[in-house]
């Protein structure tokens, strides 16, 4: 039995954990008073990532853009703070299920950031805002589709990645 239940537990990601614990979140009440009510409803509006992680559109994974100015770079999968974070080298593309404060140091090597989590407010997209940097958050299963070395390009003007050539490591040249 435990033979079988460490063989399931290999077979898992941290990545296809739940993304909440337990029942689903009541809405947000329609009549939050003054500016906090304006505030949130403004939110709203301009952030997809209340509809959960979006997916592969054909043209690329999709997310939620962060900058304006598009960035190609090899990207580097780190999978959790202090994971590969050693092999960073300045300019390139950082991309990882989410950020925490544990990365501020190495965000300031990334010319670009993805996540497969996050939003609007998440601490990827206010550190690629503090930084200047391009990100695209939110982007459903970036750290499985994305092959650490992958040549890609961030495009926060449309929130799409697109993988422009695979690593040599991964077997091939293009996507």
């Amino acid at each position: 039995d435990l033979e079988r239940r460490l063989a399931h537990r290999r077979s898992l990601r941290a990545a296809d954990a739940p993304r909440t614990l337990g029942p689903p979140e009541p809405p947000m009440p329609d009549g939050l008073p003054g500016a906090l009510g304006t505030v949130v409803r403004a939110l709203a509006l301009v952030s997809p990532s209340a509809e959960g992680p979006r997916a592969s559109d054909g043209r690329g994974l999709v997310g939620e853009g962060i900058g304006t100015m598009a960035c190609q770079g090899r990207a580097r999968l780190v999978l959790g703070a202090g994971c590969a974070i050693d092999e960073m080298e300045a300019g390139d593309v950082l991309v990882a299920p989410m950020t925490s404060p544990s990365y501020n140091l190495v965000l300031s090597l990334a010319a670009a950031l993805v996540t497969e989590e996050g939003d609007a407010m998440s601490h990827a997209a206010i550190m690629a805002r503090e930084l200047g940097i391009p990100a695209v958050v939110g982007a459903a299963n970036a750290t499985t589709e994305i092959h650490d070395g992958d040549l890609i390009e961030v495009d926060p003007t449309t929130g799409i990645v697109r993988i422009l050539a695979r690593s040599p490591e991964c077997g091939g040249d293009s996507p």
